[in-house]
């Protein structure tokens, strides 16, 4: 095993181990290159933008990658980005072009979509509403704020009739808490491992989790249970604890602060408590191992938050959603299993951020205590990952778990009145 660094401990690895995380969605085919030209095409969208042009073209390419969308191009130079979206069943691969310019003092960003079909049953116009609501969460967290001036309206995308946005795409970053929605009993538990036995000291991760702790208790009212240079024995009995008492009507949130460990040849990632050994996996927590306590846990809603190398091996692509009539009610409803990655494969900060904790922790942190209403999982990701991509070299992810019993529902943050 190679020299610890700091949070994370990682191997270089392929992006097929990530099973499809938005952030390894690269890839080319020539089949990018020759249909659009023959296909329909919507009318071009345009919305302006006060932030600068950095900003807005880097936002743009990860709202592709945001949403699974594959990158075919993408140069800063000439503002030029071009995509294809998956194949469903309503489209062989719609062919997206996203061109950025600088425009009297504001960044212009045109989205055009172009279906190979004969007739693309309104799903070019989807494309092109959804690529501008991820864009704009995005942009939301940039100063000075996003003030788009929107063609949407006038061009009615190539004629068609105003669109609504689709079910299955982003939301805003809070709602107000709707009248008559059960959310459940909230539980969470906190690990932070600062002493380790055989492997390098961490300098923040106790101090994070209680920080957690505290604000999930006094802001939202969560049970929570927190471990401090926790043992695998003593991880392992908290999740079966939870296992056997824990119901339908329960939500679950896992926080973990510590060493982590990505197995290239083993295909596993891991958590390394106190006792583990950099010699022996005996006292490891595999992914595997978590992936099983999450689908055997009763609980609604379960999100795994990991200031550590969380493998992408756990996760699958990422399903971001719009905010439409009835939202929370449904997503109140349907089982969810969701984790919260302060970073992919790279090496992850033990420190720098704001009193003494992660620059994740204080992100984290921040964006709990600055929701007034019901936050969900990727809007509280949409709020942390652009503070930490700033301060540190690490990028932040959240997806699906996979192979949970995830069924299309979110983590909801409700805070107290």
């Amino acid at each position: 095993m190679p020299p610890f660094r700091r949070r994370l401990i990682a191997l270089p690895m392929a992006c097929a181990l990530l099973a499809i995380l938005p952030g390894c969605m690269t890839s080319t085919t020539s089949s990018h290159q020759g249909v659009a030209s023959s296909g329909l095409k919507q009318a071009p969208a345009s919305r302006k933008y006060a932030q600068s042009y950095q900003s807005v073209f880097d936002s743009a390419v990860q709202t592709v990658h945001l949403l699974g969308w594959n990158l075919a191009q993408s140069s800063a130079s000439q503002g030029l980005i071009t995509a294809s979206t998956p194949l469903n069943l309503l489209t062989f691969g719609d062919q997206v072009k996203v061109l950025v310019q600088r425009r009297h003092g504001r960044v212009q960003v045109d989205v055009t979509s172009t279906s190979p079909q004969l007739i693309d049953w309104g799903k070019g116009g989807q494309n092109v509403v959804q690529f501008f609501t991820i864009l704009e969460q995005q942009l939301a967290s940039v100063e000075p704020a996003a003030n788009p001036g929107s063609d949407l309206g006038a061009a009615q995308l190539g004629g068609t009739a105003p669109l609504t946005p689709p079910e299955g795409t982003a939301l805003t970053p809070s709602m107000d808490v709707p009248a008559g929605v059960d959310f459940g009993r909230y539980h969470a538990l906190i690990i932070g491992i600062n002493d380790y036995r055989s492997l390098p000291r961490l300098k923040t991760a106790v101090s994070d989790a209680r920080a957690v702790a505290q604000v999930l208790e006094q802001r939202y009212g969560f049970q929570t249970r927190t471990l401090e240079n926790a043992s695998r024995g003593e991880i392992l009995m908290a999740l079966t604890a939870y296992r056997n008492r824990l119901t339908q009507r329960d939500n679950l949130l896992i926080y973990y602060a510590g060493h982590g460990w990505l197995d290239q040849e083993g295909d596993q990632g891991y958590w390394l408590p106190v006792d583990a050994t950099e010699s022996d996996t005996v006292n490891w927590i595999s992914n595997a191992s978590l992936t099983t306590a999450l689908k055997a846990i009763k609980a609604k809603h379960a999100m795994v938050v990991a200031d550590s190398c969380f493998s992408g091996k756990l996760t699958r692509g990422l399903k971001v959603r719009i905010q439409t009539p009835g939202y929370l009610e449904r997503i109140a409803r349907k089982r969810a299993r969701v984790v919260l990655a302060s970073g992919g494969l790279e090496p992850v900060a033990d420190a720098g951020g704001k009193m003494g904790h992660s620059v994740f922790a204080s992100a984290f942190l921040e964006a709990l205590r600055d929701n007034a209403g019901v936050m969900d999982g990727m809007s509280l990701f949409s709020r942390v990952r652009r503070p930490v991509m700033v301060n540190t070299d690490q990028t932040p992810e959240y997806a699906d778990i996979r192979k949970a019993g995830h069924d299309g529902g979110d983590f909801l943050f409700v805070a107290r009145p």
